[in-house]
């Protein structure tokens, strides 16, 4: 590996060992990450002497790097089709049974789906789509039971969803954030996306206040009661890497913000309570995200 150049960032002076340290940490990182490497690795580096020190070890790797911007609306691999494109007849899907193997493995060995997953994403290259059915592929109901049996073990478990907001320049220093944070506190991440969504300008709790980008997440959780406040503790983490950003979450999937998280992310939350018991005075609409939320802001109502 080439050994970088001194730099200086901010002031610091940064020693070429010092980089070329750091560089080989990502390399060893990278053949870890990827025993294969593919012919074309694309990555955000970010504006820091660690992303020099990642620039050096992928260009280690035999394929070609591509580097992208900040802003991923910016991220077009093909123009758009035109209008009256034909859409193919046969096209892959990923089945049921297929779909068992990838959640077992991806509680089982996180390494497999992964592979597994990306090699078959990376096979339906070309393949086109419906943009109003991409939430109509297979769901499995109670799928966890059997995934239960599968892996023994000694408590019952399952998912939880949630999303988080962050402005997209900040999405590869978000996401850099909580990798290091699932590290740090073993959180069992098994699936996530990432989509691009826009400025909501009509509701009052709106979920996207900015045209942010929006990053789901589904966590494994335990059902004994020390796992579960362990994720209540996991999903409150996330709020802050998500609000270190300027960003925010969606409201409605738990009920373990704090006040000052809830506060900070729907500052029309209290607006919206008051509104609800004006139009709705006998509160004949009620559910218990509602009265959560009643009790929480009581001393403002």
């Amino acid at each position: 590996m080439t050994l970088p150049p001194r730099l200086v960032f901010k002031g610091q002076d940064w020693p070429a060992e010092t980089l070329d340290a750091r560089a080989r940490g990502w390399w060893a990182e990278l053949r870890e990450a990827l025993p294969e490497p593919p012919p074309v690795v694309a990555t955000v580096l970010p504006v820091h002497p660690d992303g020099v020190a990642l620039f050096f070890a992928l260009s280690a790797l035999p394929g070609a790097v591509v580097l992208l911007g900040e802003d991923p609306t910016a991220w077009r691999s093909a123009p758009p089709l035109p209008a009256d494109a034909p859409m193919p007849a046969d096209q892959k899907e990923l089945g049921e049974a297929q779909w068992r193997e990838l959640y077992y493995y991806s509680h089982a060995d996180t390494r497999r789906a992964y592979d597994a997953y990306t090699s078959y994403y990376l096979s339906t290259s070309g393949q086109r789509y419906w943009s109003d059915l991409g939430q109509l592929s297979v769901y499995i109901d109670d799928y966890h039971a059997d995934l239960d049996r599968r892996l023994g073990g000694p408590h019952k478990g399952s998912e939880m969803i949630t999303e988080l907001y962050v402005p997209r320049p900040a999405l590869p220093a978000f996401l850099a954030a909580v990798r290091a944070d699932f590290r740090r506190h073993d959180v069992g991440l098994i699936y996530g996306t990432i989509r691009l969504i826009e400025r909501d300008d009509e509701s009052v709790l709106a979920w996207a206040r900015e045209p942010w980008v929006c990053t789901v997440m589904n966590l494994h959780v335990d059902h004994t009661p020390e796992r579960i406040a362990k994720a209540a503790d996991d999903f409150r983490r996330l709020i802050d890497r998500a609000m270190e950003f300027g960003g925010s979450y969606f409201l409605a999937y738990h009920r373990w913000a704090t006040r000052s998280q809830v506060e900070a992310c729907h500052p029309r939350m209290v607006e919206f309570l008051r509104a609800k018991r004006r139009h709705d005075p006998e509160e004949t609409f009620q559910s218990d995200w509602y009265r959560h939320y009643k009790r929480m802001f009581a001393d403002q109502l």
